[in-house]
Formats: C-alpha cells, structure tokens, sequence
C-alpha cells in the first residue's frame, strides 16, 4: 500500500471521489465543485491509498495547521474493509507525521459507530467528551452532532474552543465556529 497525493487533475481522483460518495452520507461530504476548490488551500491534502495494482482501495484528507493535522476523511473500499488497510493508511500517514492530530466520529450511538471509535482507540487515538457539532458541508445540509477524537492525548478544555474554531472557520468556512 502506499499514499499517492491527488488533486482534481490526478490519474486516481476518480476513483478517490467514487468512494467518497459511496462511503459518506450526504451531510458528511461536500460536492464536487466545493471539493475542487479545496485543491487551492495549501493546508488541504487528499490522499489516494494505492494496492499492489496501482489502483484506489482507500483515501485520507486532512488539513495541516501550524499545531495539529484534522484528518477529516477516512475511507477504504467495501470489500478491503475489516482487512487492516485502513490501520495502514493511517500509520503510513502518522509515521511522518510531527504533530498533534484531531479528527471527528459520528457520536457512540449504534454497533458501526462504536466499532469506528474503537477502531482509532486501536491506534492511540483518544475519544474527547466535548459537546461538538459538525457544521453543515453546503446549502441544504445539515449540521451533524460528532465527537472529537485525539492523537496522542486528549483535548483540554481549554484547547477545545481554539480547536474548533479553527476547524469550523478553516475546514467549513464558517465566519464564527458553532457552539
């Protein structure tokens, strides 16, 4: 497996934004033209995870700000799951990477939704009981009550208000972060 960098123009975003789409209900994903206009901001990386063929069995995309890295997307395709290609994914991208690192889970409500946060507690990562809520990705959408998980350890309540705005204002565009 390796992680290839794509943007709108690459050989694999195709297959990269077919499993977005699939993986990702609509209020947990932009549309294209949003997601093409990201490929200008420096901070925003999107990552194809390439198989011994050479072709997309996953996908990471993350925003690097000066102290931590929001990894906002995590996908592997349906028949490769339960296999550890997405514990791979992420420990290629962690293995180089120097800084704290924050991403959102759907709170622990259902079977999936507790097997996902259990998934990155696998990998170090630390489920924060702040009040959080995913600002909506467009018009239409809708705003998704998540939970923040942190690696290596938790978020302070102190450090939580500058996290999110800085999420809510970076990655949704928002003009003040939701409480």
């Amino acid at each position: 497996m390796k992680l290839e960098r794509v943007d709108a123009g690459s050989e694999h975003f195709r297959g990269v934004w077919e499993l977005y789409e699939s993986a990702f209900p609509p209020d947990e994903r932009r549309d294209l033209g949003r997601q093409n206009a990201l490929f200008k901001r420096p901070e925003y990386l999107l990552f194809a995870a390439l198989d011994e063929k050479n072709t997309v069995a996953g996908f990471l995309s993350l925003w690097e700000f000066g102290g931590f890295v929001f990894m906002e997307h995590l996908a592997v395709q349906g028949h490769m799951r339960g296999k550890g290609f997405g514990t791979e994914i992420i420990k290629a991208y962690m293995s180089g990477c120097k800084k704290n690192v924050v991403l959102e889970v759907e709170r622990p409500g259902t079977e999936i939704q507790k097997r996902r946060i259990a998934f990155y507690e696998r990998l170090g990562f630390k489920l924060n009981h702040h009040d959080y809520i995913q600002p909506p990705y467009g018009p239409g959408k809708n705003p998704v009550p998540m939970r923040l998980m942190s690696y290596p350890g938790t978020i302070s309540e102190k450090e939580f208000p500058l996290l999110r705005k800085d999420i809510h204002l970076v990655v949704y565009g928002l003009k003040e972060p939701l409480a």
